[in-house]
């Protein structure tokens, strides 16, 4: 027999989708109300529950105790009333309330934050074997495990998800529901400051913004010698989130190191590695990070607490930073793991494409070419010119490169390349053009000198090319190199023109 033993205020917004997830396993329903003036009752009528009332006291404990207390099941099954059980979950619940065993069973919380991509995921004993003896404990954010391990019960890990959407929220009601729970988490701590007190204190600082209260309580936090590693990791994580916000990104990966010394799986922390080594130019350390970031994401789920990044984020970061280092196996890896995880009509998806085409020297599926200049990294735009300048396909090259000219007009590479693009396109006039404009800017690249020279060549313009490598040996006369160019140059025009 299994029994839902929930505590409910004023949930007419959410009850009904967490009953109806339930109603095919439980037998029974125990629905605990603090005080509701909405139609949560009415709801929870429909379900069949048995309704108890109990006056708050400011202490959630209390109120989920006096479910318990209730709770007539050989199994129990707690909730609130903005979670769901998944569908899947369902067969795995039926099978194990069919054992007899006296076992804290650690469901999946998957929890969506609204307007942010990440998902925090956290595992804890949702389903346990009823027993006298049991009992939550603390005011807020109760906690029934301790209880449970006392009387020796197994700890089983187990499939079940729960969905969690209280976090689904718009900013005001995040805001009002952190504040309501800071004023219960500084009470108890006045009564139990346990590492678990401080680090949920901490996050709730943390989520109204109060970054240097958090940092104050995350670091207390590791003080603490009975603390869980997974707690003290996630400190170190806000810490460094916050060095990072700060542009101090060498700050952030010292601590970012501690971090992963107590558990080398968080993919969080890889991503935040991952961006400190980007924003520092060590695309090389920061694809390494990406990698890392996006196994861990997708295998590993820490026994108590994870922060999902979306996969997607990852991949994006690992594709710009392979475009800025020009690691063309490291883009591949990277674009063919994003192609796991499309998005429908996405121009970012389009960006991609257009650039894997491009270093793997494919030809483009008729598709128009994406403008490139959309979506680049700042950090990404000379790497990219050069990628383009060394694509093969001159037509499609030159497109490309006008597409980034709206964007970037004062770019000298960028022009450079696209002149001799447009020489090999045999339109010199164009060419010398950019070129002859390049030089009036002082520049002293001498590819600048070769390709206008080799433009006024092939415009029968010979008088101006003499010209010009002429001011050419006297600006590199300090080269030897360059000076044995330019007179072989020299003897080739002689010879054929």
């Amino acid at each position: 027999m299994l029994t839902l033993s929930m505590i409910v205020k004023n949930e007419e917004k959410f009850l009904r989708g967490c009953l109806e997830s339930v109603k095919k396993i439980t037998d029974e329903i125990v629905i605990v109300d603090t005080g509701s003036t909405d139609k949560t009752l009415e709801i929870a009528n429909e379900f069949g529950a048995k309704i108890y009332h109990f006056q708050w006291i400011n202490d959630f404990s209390a109120a989920r105790n006096y479910a318990l207390s209730k709770s007539e099941g050989d199994w129990i099954l707690y909730l609130d009333a903005d979670e769901r059980i998944t569908p899947e979950s369902v067969p795995e619940i039926l099978s194990i309330i069919q054992t007899n065993k006296r076992a804290a069973v650690f469901c999946k919380i998957d929890s969506k934050i609204k307007n942010i991509e990440e998902t925090n995921i956290i595992k804890y004993s949702r389903l346990f074997k009823n027993e006298k003896g049991i009992s939550f404990e603390g005011k807020i954010h109760e906690q029934i495990l301790p209880s449970l391990r006392r009387l020796g019960y197994e700890s089983i890990n187990s499939g079940i998800t729960i969905q969690h959407l209280g976090y689904d929220l718009n900013t005001e009601e995040i805001q009002k529901k952190a504040e309501r729970n800071l004023k219960y988490l500084l009470d108890e701590l006045k009564e139990n400051y346990t590492a678990y007190n401080v680090f949920k204190t901490a996050q709730t600082y943390d989520s109204l913004g109060d970054k240097d209260k958090a940092n104050n309580y995350f670091n207390e936090v590791l003080n603490f010698d009975d603390c869980i590693p997974i707690f003290k990791a996630f400190s170190y994580y806000y810490i460094a989130k916050s060095f990072f916000e700060e542009n101090n990104f060498n700050a952030a990966l010292e601590i970012i190191k501690k971090a992963l010394l107590l558990d080398e799986t968080l993919s969080y922390v890889h991503y935040l590695s991952a961006w400190c080594n980007y924003k520092l130019g060590d695309y090389e350390q920061s694809q390494n990070s990406c990698v890392k970031s996006h196994v861990c994401n997708l295998y590993n789920v820490n026994d108590f607490f994870d922060l999902k990044i979306p996969q997607r984020d990852i991949l994006v970061l690992g594709l710009n930073s392979s475009i800025s280092s020009l690691n063309r196996k490291a883009y591949n890896y990277f674009y063919e793991e994003l192609l796991k995880f499309p998005q429908k009509g996405s121009q970012e998806d389009f960006y991609f494409k257009t650039i894997y085409t491009i270093i793997n020297q494919l030809e483009f599926d008729g598709t128009d070419i994406c403008d490139l200049s959309v979506l680049s990294e700042k950090s990404s735009i000379l790497p990219l010119i050069k990628i383009i300048s060394e694509y093969k396909i001159l037509d499609d090259r030159i497109l490309l490169l006008e597409s980034m000219r709206r964007v970037y007009p004062q770019i000298d590479y960028l022009e450079e390349v696209y002149a001799k693009s447009l020489n090999e396109a045999g339109d010199f006039n164009a060419s010398s053009k950019i070129l002859e404009k390049l030089l009036l800017k002082n520049n002293i690249s001498p590819s600048i000198y070769f390709y206008l020279v080799s433009a006024y060549v092939m415009n029968k313009e010979l008088q101006k090319a003499f010209n010009l490598l002429g001011k050419a040996e006297q600006l590199f006369d300090n080269s030897p190199d360059i000076l044995a160019k330019i007179k072989s140059i020299r003897q080739k025009i002689s010879i054929n023109y």
